[in-house]
């Protein structure tokens, strides 16, 4: 760890002792149309927790309404927007994905995902497409494909 970080001139701090948890291995279909739902009811903790130094543990991405849920990714799409151009460029969420979520092996595809143009950029348009939209559209078919929440 301490070459990876002289190597990248970067002070590199042990987050966790043990054996690594996080997987190694590609993001499954399955996997990446379940990653909006389980991202997008994260975002519904963090807002809580955000807004009031707690998590409602009744409240979750099932139990609001399609407005909250919009309102949810709009509040996530403006505290990662840090230069408030309208839109997340790759270093704004390369920022977001590793410095949040450094075991999630699905989100630089759901990321590309998002980019519907390939400019490279993610619109709050299609950011909310993307998580809102496709989190809502797995939920419901998730018995179809026999998915379930992890």
């Amino acid at each position: 760890m301490h070459l990876e970080g002289c190597k990248k001139r970067r002070n590199i701090k042990m987050a966790y002792e043990g054996p690594c948890i996080g997987k190694h291995e590609k993001c499954k279909a399955s996997e990446l149309k379940q990653f909006p739902f389980r991202l997008l009811d994260w975002f519904v903790h963090l807002k809580d927790v955000d807004e009031f130094g707690t998590v409602d543990h009744a409240k979750s991405l099932v139990s609001i309404s399609e407005q909250d849920r919009r309102d949810v990714a709009q509040w996530k799409f403006t505290q990662l927007d840090r230069n408030h151009d309208g839109k997340l460029s790759n270093k704004e969420i390369k920022r977001f994905r590793f410095a949040l979520m450094p075991l999630e092996h699905c989100a630089k595809q759901f990321y590309r995902i998002c980019d519907t143009d390939r400019n490279k950029k993610v619109t709050n348009d299609e950011w909310t497409e993307c998580l809102v939209t496709r989190a809502w559209t797995w939920y419901e078919g998730r018995d179809e494909n026999h998915d379930t929440i992890q």
